[in-house]
Parts: structure tokens; sequence; C-alpha cells
């Protein structure tokens, strides 16, 4: 120590602290060692900054208006560790708020733990998300991680902070006047919106390359073909190289709805900017952002306007560029689902023949003069979604259906904020599901509905659920029939195989169980009113379905060597911490639902064990 203290202050901060071996937590313990290294650390911002950097990369946001250079960075990072000592407090506390009611992290959040995540400025909602996405995504990869239940936690847990951040993003850039309304920021946001739950959120600059690409291959295709002085004619040319070279980039189909229908847990992908950039899955409107976007790198301003067949009243969105400028009515209108095409109003003032959904040859009649509103033409993109997952929900009631579709719902009311039409129906779906009660409790009273269920009796019927959710709570004993128990690997025989066929076996963890079956239960999961009810059942996290399946004892064996039967469920982590090569070893809250079943899966285990040796 004497040593270091002899060196000057620029020799111990300029090389000495700012080597990388020297972590934040080392300038701490040296700001505490003595009162000369504690201001020299102190008043080192460069340092903290750097230090900082190498920690956690570049700050996307600052308080206020403060430049880089203004901030003290020493705050900075103990904010930053505060941060993320709480958030992992926080997470590591919800396992017993919210067990066993599994619904409350596939499909909402507490309020309070909102509450808690959201109090903060920009700069503390920054750091709220990224111990978040640590938390969730640092062993994304390890499958059987020991920190299965905190992991599963934060990450919807994030999946909400994230949606919270992104409707303030949303109502920001729906505040903007039209003429400052980016096409290509509210695609991004859509995009955003539906991915979440993914660990890195696509971003503006990630299009932005891609769009450079596009706008490079065009200029070559441009600069190869004919030169000509006529505006009108250089333009077309542009245009029509624009659709050349994203038909071959993105081998785009000629109409994409043209196509068989889109099942609801694809339509994400054909919702999604990025995919219209990557693969062949998009819809017109993605599409015709991207050429909007490409035309006006090239100083072509392409309008988007809707035009609707008078018929079967099919609505298209098409783009349209000034041909003339001298003319009032002077426009070329782009199909850019029909390989960029340019066509112009007859006489009739009608444009076609166009394609429509189904793949005949329409005339089409301009909707109005204006360009369409931002909002109503994410909207109309999202109503076929919509109905999908409607249509998807009547036959069956898997949580990721409602909550992808519950994320619709929300986002029609942001986009139509005046519209109590959307309100109703996003509340009417979150009451009949139980979910974000709460937060659309509170939309309906701010739009002065206060005459709907929710507020008149929801808090009753809210009441008998929670009722029902303690009762879940009661410790189940076992009895000497059941012989499996919570955390062991099972294979499912003799299931959703067909005669002939060579027999499949399923791959499960069993979750909970009864010692005698329930008629009812079976008739919600396996429409299969010949099982044998005498003999204990099982709840069985499986590949093939979101939530439990319910099945008999009978079906279920022991597999053989659970190290080698990787299963993958995203709710393992509401039951279990962590795999141990064997059986997957429950949390706290399953073992306190569950007292003995632990010791009696470690037995059946060694048993296996045994034998396989």
């Amino acid at each position: 120590m004497s040593l270091l203290l002899s060196l000057p202050n620029e020799l111990l901060v300029n090389y000495i602290f700012a080597y990388n071996d020297i972590g934040i937590s080392d300038l701490f313990h040296l700001m505490h060692s003595c009162s000369r290294l504690n201001l020299v650390v102190r008043k080192s911002n460069k340092l903290w900054k750097e230090k900082y950097g190498t920690r956690w990369g570049e700050l996307e946001s600052l308080s206020g208006n403060q430049s880089v250079e203004q901030v003290l960075w020493l705050d900075i990072v103990g904010l930053r560790l505060r941060v993320n000592k709480d958030v992992k407090e926080t997470i590591g506390m919800l396992s017993s708020v919210c067990y066993p009611n599994v619904e409350i992290f596939q499909r909402g959040t507490p309020q309070c733990i909102m509450d808690k995540f959201l109090k903060g400025d920009n700069l503390y909602s920054e750091f709220v998300q990224k111990a978040l996405e640590d938390l969730a995504f640092s062993k994304m990869h390890d499958a059987w991680s020991e920190n299965m239940t905190i992991t599963y936690y934060a990450h919807h847990a994030l999946m909400k902070v994230r949606s919270s951040f992104l409707e303030r993003k949303w109502f920001e850039y729906l505040e903007k006047p039209h003429e400052n309304k980016s096409l290509l920021e509210g695609a991004i946001l859509i995009c955003q919106w539906f991915n979440v739950d993914k660990e890195i959120l696509p971003t503006i600059q990630d299009i932005e390359a891609y769009l450079k690409n596009i706008v490079e291959k065009v200029s070559s295709r441009v600069a190869d073909s004919r030169v000509t002085a006529n505006p009108i004619i250089k333009r077309e040319d542009i245009l029509l190289n624009i659709s050349q070279v994203l038909l071959n980039d993105i081998c785009i189909l000629d109409a994409p709805w043209f196509d068989e229908e889109i099942s609801f847990e694809n339509w994400s992908c054909y919702l999604s900017i990025i995919n219209v950039t990557e693969s062949e899955n998009t819809c017109e409107t993605m599409f015709c952002i991207i050429y909007r976007e490409v035309a006006l790198r090239f100083g072509i301003l392409c309008e988007p306007v809707y035009c609707f067949e008078n018929v079967d009243m099919d609505h298209r969105l098409i783009l349209r560029c000034r041909e003339y400028p001298e003319q009032e009515d002077g426009y070329a209108y782009i199909d850019v689902c029909s390989g960029g095409s340019l066509k112009r109003l007859n006489h009739l003032r009608r444009l076609g023949p166009l394609r429509n959904r189904n793949n005949e040859l329409r005339y089409y009649s301009l909707e109005t003069d204006q360009p369409a509103p931002v909002n109503l033409i994410f909207h109309r993109m999202l109503q076929p979604v919509i109905s999908c997952g409607e249509a998807e929900l009547t036959m069956n009631n898997p949580s990721s259906t409602i909550s992808f579709l519950t994320r619709l719902y929300r986002l029609n009311c942001i986009l139509f904020p005046e519209s109590h039409d959307l309100v109703t129906k996003y509340a009417d779906h979150c009451c009949d599901h139980i979910i974000q009660l709460d937060h659309v409790s509170g939309l309906l009273r701010s739009k002065g509905l206060n005459d709907h269920f929710l507020i008149v009796g929801g808090p009753r019927e809210l009441e008998r659920h929670n009722a029902r959710i303690a009762a879940r709570k009661v410790v189940r004993c076992r009895l000497p029939s059941i012989k499996y128990a919570v955390g062991l690997v099972m294979k499912m025989k003799n299931r959703h195989t067909e005669p002939g066929e060579e027999e499949r076996m399923d791959i499960g963890v069993i979750t909970s169980w009864d010692a005698k079956g329930d008629a009812k239960k079976l008739f919600n999961r396996n429409l299969n009113f010949l099982e044998n009810l005498d003999q204990p059942y099982y709840y069985v996290l499986t590949n093939s379905y979101d939530e439990p399946e319910y099945l008999a004892e009978d079906v279920l064996e022991l597999y053989p060597d659970p190290s080698y039967g990787l299963f993958i469920h995203e709710d393992l982590g509401f039951h279990f911490e962590r795999f141990d090569g064997r059986r997957f070893v429950p949390n706290e809250e399953k073992r306190r639902n569950h007292p003995e079943d632990d010791a009696v899966a470690l037995s059946l285990t060694n048993v296996l064990l045994v034998v396989i040796d």
C-alpha cells in the first residue's frame, strides 16, 4: 500500500487503475482503503466512464439534457449497481407471490411489481431493462440452468417492462404532426411490440443498414441503364429498378396474401418489417413501407393511399407518386404486390385491373384523395391478424394465443385512443381470460366507461378467482398408490400413434398429480371418455401443449436416461429451479406444495440409475 501511495495521482488513474483487470468493485475497495485514494478515485470521472463502458457497454440514455461529458459517472455506476441489486431481489420474491397461478406471468404481471420497475426516469427504466435482460438471457442457451426460476420470472417481467416503455414511444410517435410521422418508425415499433420476448429488439439502425444495401444495388442498376434527361422517364426507370431489386433480393411473391391461410402462430412474422428484409414472409403494408423508404432515398416521394373494389369492398394499400408536377391530379400509382407495376387512373377515375385476394382481376376506386393516416394503415394491417386469433380461440385456448391476441387488442387501443369500441373489446377479452385487469380497469375509468362489467362486477369475479387460486395452495399429501413424483422426466406410451405407424415416445415432466382421475379435466384436455379414472393422474408438461396435459399413470414410464432426453418448455422455471442430470429439482414453492415428492423422485431416479449402470 505504501508503494501505491508513493505514486503520483496521474500515474495511478491513467495507468494502474485503468488496467482492465481492475474492476468496479476493486475501485470501491480502493476508495475505502484510505482518504487519499478515496479522493483520487472519486474525482476520476473519465476512469469511471471507462469502467462503466468496459462492464456494461454504451449508455443509451441520459437523464435530462446533459451531454456525456457532463455526466457524473460514479453516480451512474452506483445507480446501475443499486438497480441490479433491487431487480434481482424483486425477481427473487416473485415465485412466492405468483405461485400457483402460472397465468399471472404467462398473461400479465402483478401491478405492485410493475409500479416498482417503472417508477423512475428514462435512465432508471433503461437500467431496469438491462438488469432484467441479464437475468433473463444470461443463461438462455443452457436449458437446464441453475437459475431456471429466476430466468423464468425475469423473462416475463422484462416483457411487461418493455411493453410499458414501448407504449410511451407509441404515444410520443402518434402525437407528432402528420408530416413528421415516419412510416418506417411505426413499422419498427410494430416489430418491437411483437418481439418483446426476444433477447435483442430490432432497431431502426438494423433496417437502415438493409435499406442502404438496397439503394446501392438500385443505383448500380440505374447507372447501367439508359441515360435520359427526361425526369418522368428517369423516375419510372428508378421505380422499375427498385421493384426489380426488391423482388430479386427478397424473392417476394407477386401477391403474398394469395398463398394458403397463415396460421395464427406465424402471424407475428408477417407483421415484422425485419422478416420482410430477411425472408419472403411479409404483407402488403410492410412491403409498401420498404418500397417507399428506398424511393425516398432517390428523392421520389411515394405516398400510401387506399383503394377499394366496389363489389367485395376489398381494400388495397398502394403507393402514389407525382408523375406530372404541373397537374393537380398527375399521379402514377404503384401496385407493389404485383411486381411494382405503375398504374394510372382511367377516364372513370378507377385503377386497374388489379388482382384481388381471390386472384381475380378487378378495377379499384380511390378511397380518398388524401394519403392514408399512419394509425389507419397499421390498424388495418392488424385486423386480419385479430380475426385469425379470435377464430383460434374458438377452437382452443392456448396461453400463447391469448397473450398475443391481448397485445393486438392493446395496440389497437393505442392507435385509436378515442375509440370506446376498441377499448371495450380489449376489456371484454381481458375479463374473459382474467388478465391485465388492473391495467384495463384504469383504462376504462379514464374513458368514462364505468358501466363495464369489469368496473361493476369484476372485483367480485376476481375475488372468486383468487379464492380458487388459494385453494390450489393446499399442501398435497401423497398416498401410497401414487407411484411417480413431481420433477420426474417421463415418456408417454402409445400416444398420437396411428395403426401401422412406428410408436412415438413423447417426453414430459410431472408438475403435479391427483390421487384419482377427474372426468371434467379429461374432457377439457383430452376429449376422451374411455379413461380409467380409478388410478392416479398426473399434470405433465410436454412439447405438445402450452399447458400441462392430464395423463393417467398407466400411460407413463420413467424416461430411461433423462440426461440424454433434452426437454425444454417455457414454463419449466415456474415449477423448478434446475436440472440435476436425472430429474428437475422443484423450487421452494413447489416443494412447499408437494413436500414429500422430492424425496420420492430422488429415490426413483437412484433406482433407475442403478438399473442403467
